[in-house]
C-alpha cells in the first residue's frame, strides 16, 4: 500500500536579506527549494504579507517581517518534515540564536498543522502552539484553507475574532500563489 499523502501547512517569514536578495525574495528561494524537495509538492501558496517583528521586546529595533503560508502535499512524517524545513533554513543563511528566541532572520519556517494524528514532542508540537496569536500567520493561512476547523472554529472565524491585533499589509505575490485576489479577502 503507498504511503498517505497528508496536507501540511507551513508558515514562511523573513526580515533580512539573504545573498543580495531581499526578504520577500527569499521567501520565493524557499518556496523554490520546497518545490525541489522528495516527497513533498507546494499545492499552494498566500500572497506575501508585511508585518512588524513579533515576540520582541520595544528596545530591540528590528526591520518588518515578510510572512506568506504555504500548502503541501506530502508523504513525510511530520518531525521529517520539520527537519527538511529546518535544512532549508540553514540553506537560505539562518543562524539560531539561542539567547534571542526572537532574533531577525533571514528565513523563518514553520510547520503550522498537518492532518495527521496531533504530535507533542520537545523538537515539535502540531499544531504550532503560536498560530491562533498570530495574525502574520492566521490571514495568509486563511487565505489557503478558510473553512479548516482548529479549536472548534474555520480559520476564517479566527481571523475575524483574533487577526485584528496587529498591521498587516499586503506586500506582494509569491510563486504557487493561489489565483483569489490578495486584498480585500475578508
Amino acid at each position: 500500500m503507498p504511503p498517505k499523502v497528508a496536507t501540511a501547512f507551513v508558515a514562511l517569514g523573513s526580515n533580512l536579506p539573504y545573498a543580495g536578495v531581499p526578504p520577500w525574495q527569499v521567501l520565493a528561494r524557499a518556496l523554490q527549494a520546497l518545490a525541489q524537495q522528495p516527497q513533498l509538492q507546494v499545492v499552494g501558496v498566500s500572497c506575501c504579507y508585511q508585518s512588524p517583528p513579533w515576540g520582541v521586546n520595544e528596545a530591540e529595533v528590528q526591520p518588518p517581517y515578510y510572512n506568506a503560508v504555504a500548502q503541501l502535499a506530502t508523504v513525510l512524517p511530520p518531525l521529517v518534515l520539520l527537519h527538511t524545513l529546518q535544512k532549508l533554513e540553514v540553506a537560505l543563511g539562518r543562524v539560531r540564536q539561542k539567547e534571542r528566541r526572537y532574533a531577525a532572520r533571514t528565513l523563518d519556517l514553520d510547520l503550522l498543522w498537518m492532518d495527521a494524528p496531533p504530535v507533542n514532542t520537545p523538537a515539535l508540537v502540531l499544531p504550532h502552539p503560536h498560530w491562533a496569536h498570530r495574525p502574520f500567520v492566521l490571514w495568509p493561512w486563511a487565505q489557503l484553507a478558510p473553512q479548516l476547523v482548529l479549536e472548534g472554529e474555520p480559520l476564517w472565524w479566527w481571523v475575524a475574532t483574533k487577526g485584528q491585533s496587529s498591521p498587516l499589509q499586503w506586500h506582494s505575490t509569491l510563486p504557487w500563489a493561489a489565483p483569489a485576489p490578495c486584498k480585500g479577502l475578508f
